[in-house]
């Protein structure tokens, strides 16, 4: 028994999802094989070569196809049905600072931004510090380009359903 494997292609009807299979070829030399009587041996007759298998052309293609198909499904972007795709967004302001708190998901998972920081002429990303609360990985990050959190704030909590975080900044 060969255990090379037996190439299959793909051509593609409309999208991804709509295609064809054709084949099996030869893996040395691309030619078509040819299904002896038993249908689980395939003959090359360029190469001269059997390639057996314990199933038959069709079980193989079936398999193939549905390989095919969970490679091409597995690269979909995954959508949380628990928020939906739209943004929630707050914000309020004075004369001197605002703040924006942003509901959002990222890559599957639920995100709460919040952005607080000081009015000037001209913004820049050093005068708001930016604050993430992974909602399903619970931890908070922040965003390293900006004005660091204990530029900003005495210190905040977050609360998740598994534990707390507790962050206080210490003057110097």
């Amino acid at each position: 028994m060969n255990n090379s494997y037996i190439l299959w292609t793909v051509k593609f009807l409309w999208n991804p999802t709509q295609y064809k299979m054709f084949g099996p070829y030869c893996p040395v030399c691309g030619l078509d094989l040819k299904v002896t009587a038993t249908y689980t041996v395939f003959h090359c007759d360029d190469c001269l070569k059997d390639y057996t298998t314990p199933y038959g052309k069709n079980t193989i293609k079936e398999e193939a196809a549905r390989r095919y198909s969970g490679k091409i499904i597995s690269q979909y972007q995954v959508i949380n049905l628990d928020l939906p795709p739209t943004k929630i967004k707050l914000h309020d302001e004075d004369e001197n600072y605002f703040v924006t708190v942003g509901l959002t998901q990222k890559d599957g998972r639920r995100l709460l931004m919040v952005l607080a920081g000081e009015k000037k002429g001209k913004q820049t990303e050093k005068d708001y510090a930016q604050i993430f609360l992974d909602l399903d990985q619970e931890q908070v990050r922040y965003h390293a380009a900006n004005k660091l959190p204990s530029e900003l704030f005495v210190g905040f909590v977050a609360e998740f359903r598994g534990n707390k975080s507790r962050v206080d900044y210490k003057s110097e």
